[in-house]
């Protein structure tokens, strides 16, 4: 039996009203369908831009696909964040954002909700936001000295 998707959200039985985008989107992705969705918040940067459309798909419960991977996961009750995995525990992930350079608390997998399709996303603006990700990583790894170098007593 293939489940049917309401054209609308209007055609959604009245219950469904109460629950949040993030609880949709968690629903939708157990069932199995992809969907598509904007990205809010800085934390992805510079693979993702605030409003830009990613989509992302179910996650097929395989371990050693996750590391390295942007995987969407659930953070209290209707929301969903996206962060990069990198590490892979026995039941659980650690990730973090690309702003942030400390990583996120461990996550266990029932939490994981979809996986960011990459090939949803031009090869183009990939290697643009890898170019732009390695430029800022050595900034940020000459800017260190300097500061230290700065900051200490003459």
């Amino acid at each position: 039996m293939v489940p049917q998707v309401p054209s609308s959200v209007s055609a959604l039985p009245a219950f469904h009203m109460q629950l949040s985008k993030g609880d949709i989107a968690f629903q939708l992705l157990s069932g199995g369908f992809s969907i598509r969705t904007r990205v809010f918040g800085g934390c992805m940067r510079p693979d993702f831009e605030t409003g830009q459309a990613v989509t992302l798909k179910p996650w097929d419960g395989q371990v050693d696909s996750l590391r390295g991977r942007i995987a969407a996961f659930r953070v209290g009750r209707g929301s969903v964040e996206l962060h990069r995995v990198v590490t892979v525990g026995p039941d659980h992930v650690i990730t973090k954002s690309n702003v942030s350079p400390v990583a996120d608390p461990p996550i266990d997998f029932s939490r994981i909700v979809g996986i960011v399709d990459m090939s949803s996303v031009s090869r183009l603006h990939r290697l643009f936001c890898r170019v732009k990700r390695y430029c800022y990583l050595l900034y940020r790894a000459l800017s260190r000295p300097l500061k230290r170098r700065h900051s200490q007593p003459h």
